[in-house]
């Protein structure tokens, strides 16, 4: 949420401001709190970034990550969400990036299922999905 004057004859009241902030006080640990310029960088990113898979069996998976942005001036963490296959089990995941760098994920305990969160960088590139062993 933006606003662009608040009072009366403005963008919005000044009750209608202080109700939309009480509710995002209540959500705090849900929002990200960033400027216009980085919001806009993400989500040129996004929009322009494509996944597709290119492997899987029943213990790991490969992506492809293609991302059509300038990494010069497009430089936002992409934030990708990942439910594991229910054959999976609950077993510990492990990510990586291309030459086996690992990927930080942390685990989303509010979900419904099992979700995976974790971020990448807007560059193309494959990443690998496996059941840690």
């Amino acid at each position: 949420m933006h606003y662009h004057g608040i009072g009366e004859g403005l963008g919005s009241s000044e009750a209608n401001f202080r109700t939309a902030l009480d509710v995002a006080g209540q959500r705090q640990d849900e929002l990200w709190i960033a400027g216009m310029a980085d919001i806009h960088k993400y989500q040129t990113e996004r929009n322009a970034a494509r996944l597709r898979l290119v492997k899987s069996d029943t213990k790991s998976l490969v992506f492809q990550l293609d991302c059509a942005t300038d990494t010069a001036l497009y430089d936002q963490p992409l934030t990708l969400e990942l439910t594991p296959p229910a054959a999976w089990g609950g077993s510990s995941i492990t990510i990586t990036r291309e030459g086996g760098i690992p990927v930080a994920t942390e685990r989303d305990p509010d979900a419904e299922r099992d979700l995976l969160r974790f971020e990448v960088p807007p560059v193309s590139g494959a990443y690998a999905v496996r059941i840690a062993e």
